[in-house]
């Protein structure tokens, strides 16, 4: 397993923040863009029983979205998470960890 990101308490609500940036050829700086596609995927790490399944996050900007996770009926552990991002051809996923306590 990865590093665990953070630690939260099993019952707390977990707000999920990502910021899709894209950087076009010939350009110096990334901008911020909207995807077609961005979900996120929750799993315990050692069960692989997925608690969140392909949710969409919410737009909040461009470029800017969030997604609330309610714990309160997870048992503790570590989950996995996974952000995929998708437009046209190409795809990003972003994996990291959490552990409830």
């Amino acid at each position: 397993m990865s590093q665990v990101k953070t630690e939260e308490d099993v019952g707390d609500t977990l707000r999920f923040q990502e910021t899709i940036t894209l950087l076009e050829p010939f350009e110096e700086e990334e901008e911020l863009f909207d995807p077609d596609i961005i979900e996120i995927t929750i799993e315990n790490e050692y069960t692989g029983e997925k608690v969140v399944e392909d949710e969409e996050l919410i737009r909040h900007d461009e470029g800017k979205y969030f997604f609330n996770w309610d714990t309160r009926n997870v048992k503790k552990g570590d989950y996995r998470v996974r952000i995929k991002a998708e437009m046209s051809n190409s795809k990003e996923v972003t994996t990291y960890y959490i552990r409830l306590k």
